[in-house]
């Protein structure tokens, strides 16, 4: 049906008349026209493309159109079509999504910890022992002298004279050095008025005695001791931490709005086959 009618329009479109062809044509037309005029042309028969060709006479040295190389010829034709058309844009939303992303963070922590050291503790004791032992002693005193006068004769007077007394002691230090030690000794005399008592000369003697000496002796002991104590240190440590961000973001949608019809001008190509036309 649809190749009928698009063939009976290609060669009403395309074709000149010239000589015998213009009856041709004025046939064609008033079959065209014929058929215009029914209710649905194409379901009749009188009007079938089989009807057609027992009435028709193709002559293919001049059929419109370009000849394609499976037989087919193909017209161009300018057609008018209706379009919608909107106007185009795009619609972009901005927000924020809150992101937690986890980092590892070093820190460092205080340790405590016990710390055992072992020593020894020495307890000494310390103690004076007498010991005998043998000093050199030099000994010198001044003697007092009684003297008399010219006198032969006077009445007893008692007096109390102070000889003077002194021991010397030899001790070693870093330098060699005497220590003499003096003292004053009382003596009773008795004479008469006319005698007097004098110092007279120094009498010296040495002497070795046995003197007792504290020598302090010192006894020690060594004792094992554990020594216990809390030591701090700083340990360092991975520590996951997060860390919140709002990151933007944009969500954009395409937009058609403002639709309104246009009509725009198309190129078609119409094609039919002369062979289903022929006797």
């Amino acid at each position: 049906m649809y190749l009928n009618a698009l063939f009976t329009f290609c060669l009403l479109g395309a074709w000149n008349p010239t000589g015998s062809s213009q009856a041709f044509n004025r046939d064609i037309l008033q079959r065209f026209q014929k058929l215009q005029e029914k209710h649905n042309p194409f379901n009749s028969e009188e009007y079938s493309v089989e009807a057609l060709k027992g009435k028709t006479f193709i002559n293919p040295d001049k059929i419109p159109g370009t000849r394609r190389p499976d037989g087919t010829y193909c017209l161009k034709k300018v057609v008018e079509i209706e379009e919608t058309e909107f106007d185009r844009g795009m619609d972009c939303h901005h927000t924020f999504s809150k992101e937690m992303p986890s980092h590892i963070h070093h820190r460092l922590f205080l340790k405590f910890r016990r710390e055992m050291r072992h020593g020894f503790q020495k307890n000494c004791h310390i103690t004076f022992k007498p010991v005998p032992h043998n000093e050199k002693i030099k000994i010198c005193h001044t003697p007092l002298i009684r003297q008399c006068n010219d006198q032969t004769q006077g009445p007893e007077v008692c007096t109390t004279e102070y000889e003077n007394y002194c021991e010397t002691k030899y001790k070693v230090y870093e330098l060699d050095q005497d220590e003499p030690k003096c003292q004053m000794v009382e003596e009773k005399f008795v004479h008469q008025v006319i005698a007097k008592t004098l110092p007279g000369e120094e009498i010296c003697k040495e002497e070795t005695r046995t003197l007792v000496q504290n020598v302090p002796e010192e006894d020690c002991d060594l004792e094992p001791q554990e020594n216990c104590r809390m030591e701090s240190s700083l340990v360092p440590r991975l520590v996951p931490k997060n860390n919140c961000i709002k990151v933007p973001k944009e969500v954009c949608v395409n937009t058609k709005k403002n639709p309104k019809k246009v009509k725009k001008p198309i190129i078609k190509e119409w094609c039919f086959n002369p062979n289903e036309l022929e006797y």
